[in-house]
């Protein structure tokens, strides 16, 4: 008696399966963008506040600021990308973020308290965590296939993982040539 070889797993949806939707490409080049911009201001801020203040420590407390709504956020203000309509709500959060980090950059002067600066990073960075929710939320109904929803649900996190390194040198190189000033206009104008 022969023994039947076991099925054999189907394969995933591949990469460039997952990205010939035109919406999950819409929303990883939302991503990438949005992460980058992420970096971008936390370096800046950090650049800034270690140039004005020469302490080490309020530079790192800076660039820490911006991760504390990730951390802390995410319980409070995710629900609301059940209750909101996913596309206004990663529009609105999108337009938030965009115009603290615009008064944020009009501020960046010598003039400016640091808490100030800490407060509007601290700010902007709120709205990071419903535009999260509402894009993972997303990705259910835009890759409706379970192949193609755990490709791109893997390629994010894959993004995001890249980009944590990636965004941080891309970050440190435009706030050397740009100042940190310039690197806020930049984050800004990304949105």
């Amino acid at each position: 008696m022969t023994r039947a070889a076991p099925p054999r797993p189907q394969a995933g949806a591949s990469y460039r399966e997952v990205l010939a939707n035109r919406e999950f490409r819409g929303l990883t080049v939302a991503q990438i963008t949005s992460e980058c911009g992420d970096q971008l201001a936390r370096v800046a801020l950090a650049a800034l506040v270690l140039d004005r203040s020469g302490s080490p420590f309020y530079a790192a407390l800076a660039f820490a600021v911006g991760y504390f709504p990730a951390v802390f956020g995410s319980a409070l203000l995710g629900p609301f990308a059940d209750r909101l309509p996913r596309k206004r709500l990663l529009l609105g959060c999108d337009l938030a973020r965009a115009i603290v980090l615009a008064v944020l950059a009009v501020l960046a002067v010598a003039g400016t308290p640091l808490w100030l600066l800490f407060a509007l990073l601290l700010l902007t960075e709120t709205f990071t965590a419903p535009f999260d929710a509402a894009r993972a939320a997303t990705l259910p109904e835009v890759l409706t296939d379970p192949r193609a929803y755990l490709t791109g649900s893997a390629l994010a996190r894959i993004l995001f993982q890249v980009n944590q390194v990636v965004g941080l040198a891309i970050a440190g190189v435009l706030v050397t040539l740009l100042s940190p000033r310039g690197a806020l206009v930049v984050d800004a104008v990304t949105f």
